[in-house]
């Protein structure tokens, strides 16, 4: 009965690093003729297009309740680079937290129906080292939030500027 909650707990940890790399491999993003880059995070889009012949770069940034297209200048340059910045880290931060949020979830859940199934099994160590995974998916989702937070001010100062030309 003892080799139970390893068995479980190999089967969580060994689902986590398998679903892990499917977000990335599922999330690619198909590119029209010209279009370099596109992303969208917390309600704030980016696409870019390269121009050929004129060998500029054209930007399209939303908020969701205003677009802009602009071409890209040495004015404009930092804080189009920068909104970008702030999109791709809303983006990351947001994934993270999601997968750590699920992480934790399963984690509850199975340490609840282990424990709930073995009631002797409750002064185990297997408590200390399930508190310490969970604690440290905490830690993460905590951080991220934080971290999502601050971009999406980022996003919003950033697409302020080129709203208001401060760039252009």
């Amino acid at each position: 009965m003892k080799i139970l909650p390893a068995i479980i707990i190999s089967i969580v940890v060994t689902l986590s690093l398998i679903a892990f790399p499917l977000f990335f491999i599922f999330s690619q993003v198909t590119h029209e003729d010209g279009q370099i880059d596109r992303a969208e995070a917390g309600g704030y889009q980016l696409s870019i297009i390269q121009d050929q012949q004129e060998r500029a770069f054209q930007w399209t940034v939303s908020n969701g309740e205003q677009t802009l297209k602009m071409n890209e200048t040495n004015l404009n340059e930092n804080d189009l680079l920068n909104y970008r910045d702030a999109v791709y880290e809303m983006d990351g931060a947001f994934s993270t937290a999601m997968i750590s949020g699920a992480y934790i979830l399963i984690a509850l859940i199975v340490s609840l129906v282990f424990f709930i199934r073995n009631k002797q099994e409750r002064r185990s160590p297997l408590i200390l080292i399930i508190g310490v995974m969970v604690g440290i998916a905490v830690y993460t989702l905590a951080s991220n939030t934080m971290q999502y937070q601050n971009a999406l001010q980022d996003a919003s100062y950033y697409f302020f500027r080129l709203s208001q030309g401060a760039g252009s």
